[in-house]
């Protein structure tokens, strides 16, 4: 009698040693970075009272708290913009920096079970963090509308669809760097965890959130202002809701610094995935 034998392929699946993004393992992948997302959204909410609504008041709260403190002494820095709408639309962006950043620090300790399971691409993980401030981001516009109609801000459209997407641009190029470098060196340092809080106050303070890049004049900060990608991208928005004018050039260097930035997390990122099941 004639035994069959049914042999079933195996296939090893590893991360690739070479340091690029590939999209289309992404894309066959994105159901799962929808997953994650969402899971992480409604994990965000789930058990709070308020809800969403906690997206518009900390930053509308922020927003009171910085206009009764520096409006006076800020307001001539403002521009053409009432000083509240000026630091609203300066928090609504940072508060995409700071979610995305702080999310993805702690993401790949946070799925360190489906790591060791599975295979995806691990780079999902830090996407589904900015993907998760994204969602944050829509209802701080809507927010930001509200108050420029509150304010009497005129609204030119055209400017505004020009400038929203540089700055998310800039935003998202450079977070993603840094959430990649973030959430590797969290695991591969243990420690790292308590340096991040600390990285993301000096962020905060050295990004125009609350006061315009232009007072201080044209020495070493302006030049650090200008390849700072979250400033430009600060003052990039403002200029779009303030109907200033908006050159190329502002661009130029914050998107260089935001690329070099990618790269950097990006290498750090490939280099730490082969090893990520053993060292979280």
């Amino acid at each position: 009698m004639n035994r069959r034998n049914d042999y079933i392929p195996i296939q090893i699946i590893t991360p690739s040693k070479k340091i690029k993004i590939n999209l289309k393992e992404l894309w066959s992948y994105r159901e799962l970075l929808i997953f994650f997302s969402w899971r992480d959204i409604k994990v965000k909410y789930k058990d709070t009272t308020m809800g969403v609504l906690w997206v518009v008041l900390q930053p509308l709260a922020l927003t009171a708290l910085f206009t009764m403190i520096f409006s006076n002494k800020l307001q001539t820095y403002a521009g053409k913009l009432p000083y509240p709408v000026f630091v609203l639309s300066g928090l609504i962006l940072w508060q995409f920096v700071s979610g995305s950043l702080t999310v993805a620090a702690n993401s790949m300790e946070l799925n360190a079970k489906i790591i060791k399971k599975i295979y995806f691409p691990r780079l999902i993980i830090p996407l589904s963090a900015l993907l998760n401030s994204a969602f944050d981001l829509l209802f701080g516009l809507l927010l930001l509308l509200v108050t420029c109609l509150f304010w009497e801000v005129r609204i030119e459209w055209a400017n505004i669809l020009l400038a929203l997407p540089i700055s998310v641009f800039l935003l998202s190029v450079a977070c993603l760097g840094l959430a990649c470098l973030l959430s590797m060196l969290n695991v591969i340092f243990k420690d790292f965890k308590y340096i991040i809080p600390f990285f993301l106050q000096v962020l905060f303070f050295t990004s125009p959130v609350f006061y315009d890049a232009n007072s201080f004049g044209d020495g070493w900060w302006a030049e650090f202002f200008s390849w700072n990608p979250f400033s430009a991208a600060i003052q990039v928005f403002r200029r779009g809701i303030s109907t200033a004018e908006l050159t190329w050039n502002v661009v130029v260097k914050p998107l260089v610094s935001a690329t070099l930035i990618f790269v950097g997390g990006l290498i750090v990122f490939r280099k730490t995935e082969k090893n990520i099941a053993d060292l979280i």
